[in-house]
């Protein structure tokens, strides 16, 4: 393939996250090195970073911030800066302020959108726009986000949030207004009818937001990026079986994957666990493993697919 023609291929990234996780039987199986890939960068966790392992390779992968990705431009495209508020528990003790995870499952999107729509009002009073994404995920934009650290909340998972909460030394008047904005959420969801019939179902109430993923605008992205989030859902909640069903799901972008072994397409895997992420890149077999393959019987898939479908 000309040169010029391969420099113009979009490079696919497929993100795994917790794809190494103890819980599971499975742990440890995977062996992206069998298949053809060559590791490039591994990423390990440290206290003090505000990224957990495979949350650095999906920035780097992005061409994002390396400590304070704009994931809420990345995801939205939007043209202002902007920060994503994602409905969560909290558990609060004199001692701690604790995030619980909301399994995947809980959210309706009615109750997401009637939370949200009653939040939005509360922004307007900022001069801040609301905006509804998906169930776990609402749009706020407002001037200065681009100056707001912010956390994702799984980085925040099980830790005190105080420290973690949105900070900014260049917008210090915001980021108060945000920390203002989370601890004004739990009064005005305790009520909400849409809240009060969430829990009667016998479901953790949303008692808390968190905002994450602050940013100014950015490029149209160059690359994609798959992430294969219902994995990191099932580990975080402690569910192997939805562990394995995301395994699965996984799978489903083999043709993916062959279009782009076959085309010369850039091709990326990033797995992750809880302390460390490896980024691995798809490279062609030197040439004497390819003249030996031609006297071997074809095989009925690529080895890839086994992997991912074992």
């Amino acid at each position: 393939m000309p040169p010029s023609v391969h420099a113009q291929l979009k490079t696919l990234h497929h993100l795994l996250p917790h794809a190494h996780w103890q819980a599971a039987p499975q742990a440890g199986a995977w062996a992206p090195w069998r298949h053809g890939f060559k590791l490039v960068q591994r990423w390990r966790w440290q206290p003090e970073h505000p990224l957990l392992p495979h949350e650095q390779a999906h920035a780097h992968a992005a061409g994002l911030h390396p400590q304070w990705p704009q994931w809420a431009a990345w995801h939205s495209q939007s043209a202002h800066p902007c920060a994503l508020v994602s409905p969560c528990h909290w558990q609060v003790n004199p001692h701690r302020v604790q995030m619980t995870p909301l399994p995947a499952s809980q959210l309706g999107e009615a109750t997401s959108r009637a939370l949200c729509h009653a939040l939005a009002a509360l922004c307007a009073q900022d001069g801040w726009q609301l905006q509804w994404l998906d169930p776990y995920h609402w749009l706020l934009q407002a001037d200065g986000l681009q100056h707001v650290h912010t956390i994702s909340p799984e980085r925040a998972l099980h830790d005190d949030l105080r420290p973690w909460m949105p900070q900014s030394d260049a917008q210090p008047t915001l980021a108060a207004a945000l920390r203002r904005l989370m601890n004004e959420a739990p009064m005005l969801f305790y009520e909400h009818p849409a809240n009060l019939a969430h829990t009667a179902q016998g479901k953790l109430p949303v008692n808390a937001i968190w905002i994450h993923g602050s940013g100014g605008p950015i490029a149209a992205p160059q690359v994609e990026v798959l992430v294969a989030q219902d994995m990191a859902w099932a580990a975080l909640s402690g569910q192997p079986h939805d562990w394995a069903q995301a395994w699965q799901h996984a799978a489903q972008h083999w043709p993916r994957w062959q279009a782009c072994i076959q085309s010369g397409q850039p091709l990326w895997l990033h797995v992750g666990g809880a302390q460390h992420a490896n980024s691995w890149q798809w490279a062609p077999p030197p040439r004497w493993r390819q003249r030996i393959a031609r006297w071997l019987p074809t095989p009925s898939a690529h080895p890839v697919q086994h992997w991912l479908q074992a």
